[in-house]
């Protein structure tokens, strides 16, 4: 019946800078990127599907301000990890893209 999570949406007020650290930092190959224009004139969705492996991420950025996740413990999404083949030297060089 389900096979695997085909993707995972990430909303970002910052989209070019989360689209730099996703490519530039993590290696996520971008597959496409689009402006949908919002109905009612509430500007436009901006959306960028990237790909690693076969896992994927979109990124969503909206026109309108969108509330930001609550710094506390909640219900819902929380996390998303990566498999990596040697955490100290994937740490070592996220430390130099800080």
């Amino acid at each position: 019946m389900f096979k695997k999570i085909d993707h995972v949406e990430i909303v970002t007020d910052q989209p070019d800078k989360s689209l730099d650290f996703y490519t530039n930092v993590l290696g996520f190959k971008l597959r496409f990127r689009d402006q949908v224009p919002q109905p009612g004139g509430g500007g436009s969705l901006d959306i960028a599907y990237l790909d690693l492996g076969g896992t994927a991420i979109e990124l969503l950025s909206y026109a309108k301000a969108v509330e930001p996740v609550p710094q506390k413990t909640h219900l819902g999404y929380r996390m998303m990890a990566f498999e990596v083949d040697d955490m100290m030297k994937t740490l070592a060089y996220l430390k130099t893209k800080a």
